[in-house]
């Protein structure tokens, strides 16, 4: 007679030897190898998180392998090759074009797939996580804290209707630039033109006043408006002098700022405020027409576009104000003090231990003085 414990041993045998006869089964039935492995994988993983109204195709053809390692890998999730490297090999036109677009969304850069898509099944279109706007609203949060009206694809959490998710060639990630992106819902019919005082809608860009999610303002208008568009008094500005000579007749204190030996006007022409500033309405303070990363990009891109593609960054990168004078400086790259100085604002506690800099310290390579930047990308 056998005792409780051996009983229970053989039990687990018979049931080790019933699963893989039932995948043997399987390939000798014409089950195939990948159908067995599936059935050999779900034995752990529980097979709801492999199910969804989309599913991936390596999982519907149940091949684990096409992705995952069986033993042992370098990657998490035991994946063959890292994540982009190997989701492109299956992606191989859409790779192409996001690479070649020149602002990619972050996540793409960074090789993070799987920060929106769900790698196996989903009940959303694209293999996405969740319903587009919650996905999109785990980095730009706030986005989601909007006031007043809200433009109809953003109330409807259509974010891919203007912006082109991985990659595009305009900046935001807009489908299309200008007025292109507005005009295939937007027809400019003769009330339009009269709101527009009869402007060609080809030569405008309709963000620059509208606000593309929302708004406490009319028709989508940014908040911020400069005072002459406020009143409606357009001749205020559309008469006379050149842009920057017609703004300096009312913002004179500016003029000094402009009397430094490095300044934005130089070179700028007869566009000169507008540039930067927007004349009619804005979101930003100073009526800048975006953010000072966005606006500093307009000239300055070659400069972003490295940074992006950058290992390391500086914090706040973004925020060129901190470091730079918007209008003119007598320092060189328009900083807002010396060199020393403008770093030691945010790292004063190197000034205790700091390799020797200044004027009577000479980089051995360049004969220059030594700077922050002379061993430092900025």
């Amino acid at each position: 007679m056998m005792d409780q414990s051996h009983i229970h041993i053989m039990q687990r045998i018979f049931k080790h030897v019933r699963v893989n006869i039932v995948l043997l089964a399987f390939v000798l039935v014409g089950g195939g190898g990948s159908t067995a492995l599936a059935l050999n994988c779900v034995q752990c993983h529980d097979s709801i998180n492999f199910k969804g109204k989309y599913e991936h195709t390596p999982v519907q053809k149940n091949e684990c392998d096409a992705c995952h390692s069986l033993h042992v890998s370098r990657h998490p999730g035991l994946l063959l090759h890292e994540e982009a490297q190997l989701c492109s090999q299956c992606h191989i036109d859409e790779s192409a074009r996001w690479k070649k677009a020149r602002y990619s969304h972050a996540p793409v850069r960074q090789g993070e797939c799987t920060a929106c898509h769900d790698p196996h099944a989903s009940a959303e279109p694209g293999l996405l996580k969740d319903a587009q706007k919650q996905v999109c609203s785990t980095c730009h949060a706030s986005l989601a804290q909007t006031s007043g009206s809200q433009h109809a694809p953003f109330a409807r959490g259509e974010c891919a209707r203007c912006h082109a998710v991985h990659g595009s060639n305009t900046p935001g990630l807009l489908r299309s630039a200008g007025a292109q992106l507005c005009l295939p819902c937007h027809k400019t019919d003769a009330g339009w033109q009269r709101k527009h005082m009869g402007y060609s809608a080809a030569s405008m860009d309709c963000l620059e006043c509208h606000h593309p999610h929302s708004s406490t303002e009319h028709s989508l208008l940014r908040e911020l408006q400069h005072q002459p568009f406020d009143k409606g008094k357009c001749s205020t500005c559309h008469s006379g002098s050149s842009a920057a000579g017609k703004c300096l007749e009312c913002h004179s204190d500016v003029l000094p700022q402009f009397q430094r030996v490095h300044t934005h006007l130089q070179g700028q022409g007869d566009s000169g405020c507008i540039t930067c500033h927007s004349p009619h309405v804005s979101s930003q303070k100073g009526l800048l027409k975006g953010v000072a990363g966005s606006v500093c990009r307009d000239c300055h891109a070659d400069k972003l576009e490295r940074r992006e593609s950058a290992l390391h960054v500086h914090p706040q990168a973004n925020r060129c104000s901190d470091c730079h004078v918007g209008h003119g400086s007598d320092e060189p790259y328009m900083l807002r003090d010396g060199l020393a100085k403008a770093c030691d604002s945010c790292h004063g506690e190197h000034s205790t231990f700091t390799h020797p800099i200044g004027d009577n310290v000479l980089d051995p390579r360049t004969g220059t003085p030594m700077d922050c930047i002379s061993c430092h990308a900025p």
